[in-house]
């Protein structure tokens, strides 16, 4: 697959094998500091994993037998609280990047997604997880169970009402 003139391989490995770039070093304090809204993956199943890892995925350089990642943080990071070292992965691999084009991916890959898909409101995610069916993505949960998810309380994005499962 062609990407914006990026050629792009789908290949399986095992997530033992795959490091974060040398790229994401100017910013691996702030990673460890940065409060995501979503914190406990127990809570996803794992067709939401699979889902993740096709629509948001780990894009990596192959160096040797590892790859190194150059967007897709947070899907490695929740993949990696979900499932065995030992286990396949769907990873895409990039060829023949420039640095400016890797430094470019990382950028996106640590600012502009998080932009692009934030909600500004914690009461607008309430409303998406009334409205849409989450069977397939979360493992039974309470509203209150999601809302501590999401590091808040129930009644921020969910008016006072029955704890129903969502």
């Amino acid at each position: 697959m062609k990407k914006n003139g990026v050629i792009l391989k789908t290949e399986q490995v095992p997530l033992q094998s795959i490091r974060q770039h040398n790229g994401y070093e100017p910013y691996r304090k702030l990673l460890t500091n940065v409060n995501y809204l979503f914190t406990d993956v127990e809570l996803l199943t794992p067709a939401a994993l699979d889902i993740l890892i096709k629509h948001m995925p780990i894009v990596t350089l192959k160096h040797g037998n590892l790859y190194r990642y150059i967007c897709g943080h947070r899907t490695f990071v929740i993949a990696a609280q979900m499932i065995d070292i030992n286990s396949q992965i769907s990873v895409q691999v990039a060829e023949r990047l420039s640095k400016q084009e890797i430094r470019a991916h990382i950028n996106a890959d640590l600012c502009l997604f998080s932009i692009i898909n934030g909600l500004k409101n914690k009461a607008d995610l309430g409303l998406l997880l009334r409205t849409i069916e989450c069977d397939s993505l979360f493992n039974s949960s309470t509203q209150i169970e999601l809302a501590r998810a999401v590091n808040c309380a129930k009644n921020t994005i969910f008016p006072p009402c029955s704890d129903e499962k969502i």
